[in-house]
């Protein structure tokens, strides 16, 4: 049971008022207590509940929309529920879900190479989540709208800083993310299906298949989920692609999707940041002859459909942004 920030402080403060007064009784008695160290509590920025429509607005490195300071911003200093604070529940293994995806230390690799994809995302997006960041893809907006202490703040860049601890966190569940070769895709999509056609599907399974399918640029998910996203499939971009099919989309996804046009008829990119997506994915083959006169009718118009959605979100992204020094493209989207 989730009992919020405020509710976990108030049990450690009442814990402390017990102790005290066990000790005080123990002293008028004329005995000594025994009791455990309880960890220090400290009563930080208190986060508000609100909630606001998504809507664009300006973009942070990683190409969700970004949002400007709050009025109740939540410090990620000590933003750490008190009872987790060593990042572990009781069987000893590493739980982010535990902890909100909230952290205050620097995560290792090992805690985090074997997490899922959605994962890896509510941990690179909390941290802009706290700042009051507007997401537009659903199922992030769903997630943070649905936190006690998210308060989404439209029309502004995000200006708190970025501790070193969060930098270090959002970039290495990028790396891990982007690291993911064909084969671990594929392996954890089956292993999913099975789990789901054998009725003991997980609630975020049909989340993590699209999240997967949209990683190897082609449909790893099942017959109920629904049409695909363009990403999810990228055969969607034979055809005239209509507005309605990009508006999940962030402005990363976007770029991505963009050159997915050029690579399909394969170009080759000097951006490493293209040259690791597109590695893994199964279609991508480098012709040393290609010419934007390989497009057709088809691509043009798909190219020019997404560049003027990138332009409603605040123009493409690039490999870097000078505003967000230290962040890896991945970082935040």
């Amino acid at each position: 049971m989730r009992f919020g920030r405020w509710g976990t402080l108030a049990r450690w403060e009442l814990r402390v008022s017990l102790l005290t007064l066990g000790l005080a009784a123990c002293q008028s008695n004329g005995g000594t207590a025994k009791t455990d160290t309880a960890a220090p509590v400290t009563a930080s920025n208190a986060p508000g509940v609100q909630s606001a429509p998504r809507a664009p607005a300006s973009v942070n490195v990683g190409g969700e929309p970004s949002a400007g300071p709050r009025t109740n911003p939540l410090s990620s200093a000590d933003a750490t529920p008190p009872s987790k604070a060593d990042g572990k529940v009781a069987s000893g293994a590493f739980d982010p879900e535990s902890e909100g995806f909230i952290f205050s230390r620097k995560l290792t690799r090992e805690q985090l190479a074997n997490q899922p994809l959605r994962v890896l995302s509510l941990i690179r997006n909390t941290i802009y989540a706290q700042r009051g960041n507007v997401f537009v893809k659903d199922w992030l907006a769903k997630h943070f709208d649905a936190q006690p202490w998210y308060a989404a703040v439209k029309g502004k860049d995000i200006k708190k800083p970025f501790s070193a601890e969060e930098q270090h966190n959002a970039n290495l569940a990028a790396e891990i993310e982007t690291s993911l070769g064909k084969a671990e895709i594929e392996q954890r999509a089956t292993a999913i299906k099975k789990r789901l056609a054998a009725g003991a599907g997980q609630p975020n399974d049909e989340l993590e298949l699209r999240l997967l399918s949209a990683r190897a640029g082609q449909w790893l998910g099942t017959e109920k989920q629904g049409q695909p996203s363009p990403l999810e499939d990228v055969k969607q971009l034979d055809q005239v692609l209509s507005v309605e099919r990009l508006e999940n989309l962030s402005r990363r996804d976007l770029r991505n999707l963009r050159n997915t046009i050029y690579a399909r008829r394969g170009r080759a990119f000097k951006s490493p940041i293209l040259q690791q997506y597109f590695a893994a994915t199964d279609w991508y083959q480098i012709d040393p002859e290609y010419t934007d006169a390989r497009l057709k009718d088809a691509d043009w118009k798909n190219i020019r459909l997404i560049q003027s959605v990138e332009q409603r979100l605040g123009g493409p992204i690039l490999d870097s942004d000078p505003e967000y020094t230290g962040f890896s493209y991945f970082a935040g989207a």
